[in-house]
């Protein structure tokens, strides 16, 4: 299942930001944008999201 899937109104780049921004703070607001983070990096290593982003990079 994609990210897309499991959080429709997943935005990477506002996670990122706002984690960053509450990092500082140390807040459980964090440690869920750090799960998400996990996840989502979880999703990448097994190969789940390639069909969405494709690999045009890989084959250059």
């Amino acid at each position: 299942m994609a990210v897309a899937n499991r959080y429709p109104d997943f935005n990477i780049f506002k996670l990122l930001a706002s984690c960053l921004r509450r990092k500082r703070a140390r807040s459980t607001t964090c440690a869920f944008h750090q799960f998400l983070l996990d996840d989502l990096s979880r999703l990448i290593h097994s190969g789940e999201m390639s069909d969405q982003f494709g690999a045009e990079g890989e084959a250059e």
